[in-house]
């Protein structure tokens, strides 16, 4: 779903090539890969994000305006905007996916229902389907800060969060 309402369904069996009204490019190749690209300064910031559904069964992966790689599992929701304006780069996430985040001095940070992942380029999962009370980040590489509730948990490679808000639990291990 694009920023401008259209909805657009993948066909993994051919390429694709799809240009919004704002300019986004959005391209698509046999490998699932999404590509979030622009036509130079004819993009207009919009207030409006990008989304993409990926169906039980479903993996894509995405490779966003500042290119990082998002691999998207089954059953989730990434959602995203055309460009990062502004000191951070946020996307917000309901299920599952796993994130290498291009540096660039500003901060991207990956918003659950119940946390917010805070890196500047690192390589991590985080799963936080709707249906699960749990949330796990898991980190490979680099660094985070997770944020669940007030309190800022720092995590190391190899480290796992896992945070339970129904029963007000936060464990690192």
């Amino acid at each position: 779903e694009l920023s401008s309402g259209e909805q657009i369904v993948l066909d993994k069996s051919v390429n694709q090539k799809i240009q919004s009204a704002e300019g986004l490019i959005v391209g698509i190749d046999s490998t699932n890969t999404i590509a979030i690209t622009h036509a130079g300064d004819s993009v207009k910031a919009s207030e409006k994000p990008n989304r993409i559904y990926v169906p039980v069964g479903g993996e894509y992966s995405i490779i966003l305006c500042d290119g990082t790689k998002v691999w998207v599992n089954s059953d989730s929701r990434l959602t995203f905007p055309n460009h990062f304006y502004g000191p951070e780069r946020t996307v917000e996430l309901s299920g599952e996916a796993y994130f290498q985040v291009r540096h660039d001095g500003k901060p991207f940070i990956v918003k659950t229902k119940h946390s917010a992942i805070r890196v500047l380029g690192t390589a991590f999962n985080v799963c936080c389907y709707k249906d699960e009370a749990s949330e796990q980040i898991t980190l490979v590489k680099g660094a985070v800060k997770v944020k669940v509730g007030k309190k800022n948990y720092p995590l190391r490679p190899g480290e796992q969060l896992r945070s339970n808000p129904d029963s007000n639990t936060v464990e690192i291990r």
